[in-house]
């Protein structure tokens, strides 16, 4: 946690210790995993847009220096066409670090889904008052879908 997020992530793991309802300390590690994911999902949105605002700024005061050395001005645009091109401009100047926090992001999306994952086999474990291997293999125990049968007749359909 950086400084100043203290009360901010107080409150946000909070609210979602308050909706899951964790009991038992696997399911508050679980619970943790996915407090901790999703703030650093979050923050990475804020770093984003930080980013781009720097790139848009940058953008702006290259093109001041231009102007003031001399160089034609840009055609006349309406002000939606003016903001799009600085965005556009700021993504291919910021477009290795909007990359970066995309890998970053794909990471902490996998996170968090394993995490809610465990939590949701150890919460039915809990609930159920079943062993927890079995929940997590009950996929596996389920009933045949309904056109099993057709499935058995075609050698090319997908097996469950």
């Amino acid at each position: 946690m950086l400084p100043g997020e203290e009360e901010a992530f107080a409150n946000f793991a909070g609210a979602m210790i308050a909706d899951l309802g964790p009991e038992g300390v696997l399911e508050h590690l679980e619970v943790n995993k996915l407090i901790h994911a999703a703030w650093r999902s979050l923050r990475l949105n804020h770093i984003e847009a930080g980013i781009l605002t720097d790139a848009i700024l940058k953008e702006q005061e290259k093109r001041r220096a231009a102007l003031a050395a001399g160089a034609p001005a840009e055609p006349a645009f309406e002000e939606q066409h003016q903001g799009a091109i600085r965005i556009g401009r700021a993504c291919v100047r910021a477009s290795p670090a909007i990359f970066t926090l995309a890998r970053y992001r794909v990471k902490l999306d996998r996170e968090f889904y394993k995490a809610l994952e465990q939590f949701r086999i150890a919460y039915y474990a809990r609930v159920c008052m079943w062993d927890p291997h079995y929940v997590a293999n009950l996929k596996r125990f389920s009933p045949p879908p309904d056109d099993w049968k057709k499935a058995d007749r075609n050698p090319n359909a997908k097996r469950y």
